[in-house]
């Protein structure tokens, strides 16, 4: 426990690491542009006077009529450095050089920050997409592949190439691989809110944000939710998001990415009764950790366990587990304060590895199931996109807001998170409720090709709604007519 601990704060800082240099250095670059704009602009407005000793050159006569332009040139810029002619040439026609074409000459200067600093992290650190950031993703693992193999860069998505950099970046249809390593190193700075992930990190968003909502999701609503600081691992609160669900509905398997795990959340979960079912984002891994293969008798190949499940060890501390799990139950101590006086314990400390091997069982039992069994997989699977699907709704939610949590105390975040989480369930139950009609409708016509269409649909969503809109949360007033809001749907389906 203590080196996932430290394992953790070791990739929170080199996150934190690449965020700060990676924001640092787009930021001088447009203190530079500004800066340089400025220089040039002000150098120009001095160096007019010697616009009329260039324009002389075309018209004395002492010049030698046969000699190369080239020398002309060279003339030229004894008297103004080609720089200087070009600015002064903008500043004539009232025009300035664009303030990007200063902010890529800043970065060209930082190739050793580059190459020294955010490189280095970038090949340290573990990326995890969302579903909008697999391009991003992939495109990360092939560079840390071929920088780590070939020391250089050769394959460029050119998607992640914004418009206004294309220019910057491509030039005669060739990429240049040190602005493009650039532009990916940017943008993954940028992404780390919440769209690209650092398992075992600090989950979503770097150091952008002070907190984060966890949220306990079942068949698309939101059962529970907590508000954490962005230093707290989220594995260390998925027991008690669980546990403390106070709603109708009552999951008994729960499925998180990489980042719900820990060393003691397959173990507590069990212990009460629910299945933890992960999705390991490097499963073959985990399997090369836990197990070999050996050859049995009749020469057919088993998976193995490499240690053995010390049993021994689990009962002779089972008196202690069990004043554990009442403490849990009775909620005088929480899952989280568990972790924190576990990860205090030396490596060798009796309860902890009791506890350890308890987990490696039960971890060992899911991972030998979730090979097998291909309706689990995609079980897990289906949990987690219906969780991201949520929280692209919440996202979209929160948007109206600019993206951030709203309030100035612990009181005022929680319950503004506590809102926006009543709104998510709000739109997703009117949907629902639209899709319900929908069905039962076909239903009655005997529609068999849109009552499978229908069941394919997902209640969350929000293009038919307007988000920036009149709340109104009064049951007298701007009540919806249910009946008028089908009655176009169902004359539609009429007419295809």
């Amino acid at each position: 426990m203590y080196f996932q601990e430290r394992h953790h704060t070791i990739v929170e800082h080199l996150a934190d690491g690449f965020i700060y240099h990676a924001r640092k250095l787009r930021d001088k670059a447009k203190d530079y542009a500004k800066e340089m704009s400025y220089k040039d602009w002000k150098d120009a407005a001095s160096n007019v006077g010697k616009a009329a000793e260039l324009l002389h050159f075309f018209i004395d006569d002492s010049i030698d009529g046969t000699q190369p332009f080239e020398n002309i040139r060279s003339q030229a810029q004894d008297l103004l450095k080609a720089r200087d002619i070009e600015s002064l040439c903008l500043y004539l026609t009232k025009q300035k050089r664009a303030l990007d074409d200063y902010i890529w000459e800043y970065y060209d200067q930082k190739k050793e920050l580059i190459e020294h600093l955010l490189r280095p992290i970038l090949l340290s650190i573990e990326f995890q997409a969302s579903t909008t950031t697999h391009a991003l993703s992939h495109q990360i693992t092939v560079t840390q592949k071929e920088l780590k193999s070939l020391s250089l860069l050769e394959t460029f998505d050119q998607r992640l190439i914004l418009p206004r950099h294309k220019p910057y970046v491509i030039s005669d249809g060739e990429v240049d691989a040190q602005r493009f390593e650039i532009v990916l190193y940017l943008t993954v700075q940028s992404k780390l809110d919440g769209q690209l992930y650092i398992p075992g990190s600090i989950k979503y968003f770097g150091t952008n944000k002070g907190v984060s909502a966890i949220t306990l999701i079942a068949n698309h609503a939101a059962l529970n939710a907590r508000v954490i600081g962005s230093n707290e691992h989220e594995s260390h609160y998925i027991f008690d998001l669980l546990y403390n669900n106070t709603s109708d509905i009552k999951p008994d398997v729960l499925s998180t990415d990489t980042h719900g795990v820990n060393h003691v959340n397959f173990a507590l979960l069990d212990l009460f009764g629910y299945t933890f079912a992960p999705r390991y984002a490097q499963f073959g891994k985990i399997i090369e950790d836990m197990f070999t293969v050996n050859d049995t008798d009749d020469k057919k190949q088993m998976l193995v366990l490499k240690k053995p499940i010390n049993t021994q060890l689990i009962e002779q501390e089972w008196e202690t587990i069990q004043r554990i799990i009442i403490s849990l139950q009775q909620k005088t101590m929480t899952q989280a304060t568990l972790v924190r006086k576990l990860s205090g314990y030396s490596k060798n400390h009796s309860l902890l590895q009791a506890l350890t091997e308890y987990n490696r069982l039960i971890k060992a039992k899911y991972i030998l199931d979730y090979i097998d069994d291909a309706s689990l997989r995609g079980y897990v699977q289906r949990a987690l996109n219906q969780g991201e699907a949520y929280h692209q709704l919440r996202r979209a939610i929160a948007s109206v807001n600019g993206n951030k949590f709203r309030g100035s105390s612990d009181y005022e975040i929680e319950l503004w998170n506590e809102c926006a989480r009543l709104l998510t369930n709000a739109i997703i139950y009117f949907n629902s409720l639209i899709l319900s009609q929908l069905l039962t409708y076909f239903e009655e016509i005997n529609d068999d090709e849109k009552i499978e269409l229908t069941k394919k649909v997902s209640p969350v969503a929000w293009h038919n709604i307007n988000l920036n809109g009149t709340y109104s949360f009064s049951f007298e007033q701007n009540t919806l007519d249910l009946a008028e809001i089908m009655k176009p749907l169902r004359e539609n389906s009429k007419k295809q």
